[in-house]
């Protein structure tokens, strides 16, 4: 099954942070996003098959339902130390001012649960560069995953916007398999022509989905390097 491969169209956006995030979608899509991010990040199928028939609030899902330990284990598994990495919240007061938050240090699995699970309405939580030492507003990061924005709002000739012009979960849905189909291309491609080989895609919400690079050669590339 192909559904969780998305690409945008010829011109890809290069982002410096990777999202990872559970918006209020209709159930389809939340179990979805569980389930392909659950899956390719190695946790086992009985794990989140209960979980897939029920609803729950985003806070609920980075909870209890985000798999930790297999993102740090996948994050630090070419020798970078947890601490190392900056991480960023995103979220919402309750008059519905937005709330961001960057240099969130964490030192385990469990700190990052903790912290992503109590930050304040909590939408989203980032992963942005890879420091020299710990992370600190001090220092510049000196690797940051090459990740790669897909959405597929940005083929033109889909019609993805309700009688109200708002995006529609539900065509997003119905549009998969163009999306799919085409990072299976952009997948292809890293991988032959560049020889790159830890690739990791994540769907992201609704209408797009993540794919990340984590090879030595991918992460050293340069602003220039990664939106040649």
């Amino acid at each position: 099954l192909l559904l969780l491969l998305r690409l945008r169209g010829s011109h890809p956006r290069v982002r410096a942070w990777s999202v990872y995030k559970l918006r209020d979608f209709p159930l389809k899509s939340k179990r979805l996003a569980f389930s392909q991010n659950l899956r390719l990040l190695g946790v086992p199928a009985h794990a989140y098959a209960r979980t897939m028939k029920e609803v729950v609030t985003t806070r609920e899902y980075y909870q209890k339902l985000y798999p930790y330990d297999q993102l740090v284990t996948w994050l630090t598994s070419q020798g970078h130390d947890l601490e190392r990495f900056e991480f960023a919240m995103e979220g919402r007061s309750d008059d519905g001012a937005k709330i961001f938050k960057r240099y969130v240090v964490a030192t385990s699995a469990a700190s990052l649960r903790r912290q992503v699970g109590s930050f304040t309405g909590i939408r989203a939580f980032h992963i942005g560069g890879i420091y020299p030492e710990a992370c600190d507003r001090k220092s510049a990061p000196t690797e940051r995953m090459f990740s790669v924005d897909i959405d597929l709002t940005d083929y033109d000739f889909l019609t993805l916007t309700d009688a109200s012009g708002e995006v529609s979960p539900a065509l997003c849905d119905k549009a998969y398999p163009i999306a799919a189909f085409a990072l299976f291309v952009l997948r292809h491609l890293l991988e032959h022509a560049f020889g790159f080989e830890r690739i990791l895609c994540c769907y992201s919400g609704r209408r797009g989905v993540h794919l990340h690079v984590t090879d030595q050669a991918a992460m050293a590339l340069t602003n220039e390097g990664r939106s040649a």
